[in-house]
């Protein structure tokens, strides 16, 4: 009997452990990329350019594998504006000379006045989520990704 009660014991305590790991993690603060430490300032010609000449040299700089990627400032032209299902505004920035897009999935409460920005030079500042890379398979770029961005005004 004293068995069993002791292994009913330790079950229930590592649940009850295992509880309040996932409680803890479940109310971790969110990074706030508008508050947080500029990695670095470019264009978009010279990070699509680096995506797409080193893949590794790429995700070793930009992304890390916990998740914490880093963030950017990146200034390019404003090709178009779409929205995500959530009705996030995505801004998609170009360079003259490169085949790949930066999709800029901007924050919820971010409002655009899109007929006024379209055509212009903007900076925006993000966290890197993917790079740009041609895919052999479908013959095709893909587009960069920034998340959680919002339009730097000089």
């Amino acid at each position: 009997m004293n068995r069993y009660r002791y292994i009913i014991i330790s079950i229930f305590s590592c649940m009850l452990l295992g509880a309040g790991i996932a409680y803890n993690v479940w109310n971790m603060p969110h990074l706030d990329v508008q508050a947080a430490h500029v990695f670095e300032q470019l264009n978009v010609s010279d990070f699509i350019r680096f995506a797409l000449k080193d893949k590794k040299a790429f995700n070793q700089k930009y992304l890390e594998s916990n998740g914490e990627s880093k963030v950017i400032i990146i200034s390019g032209k404003l090709q178009s504006v779409d929205y995500t299902k959530k009705g996030n505004p995505v801004l998609y920035l170009s360079d003259d000379h490169q085949p790949v897009l930066i999709q800029c999935i901007l924050l919820n409460h971010e409002q655009v006045d899109t007929a006024a920005l379209t055509g212009k030079y903007l900076k925006i500042k993000g966290i890197v989520r993917s790079g740009a890379e041609y895919d052999e398979d479908l013959d095709m770029y893909e587009d960069a990704i920034l998340e959680k961005c919002r339009i730097i005004k000089d």
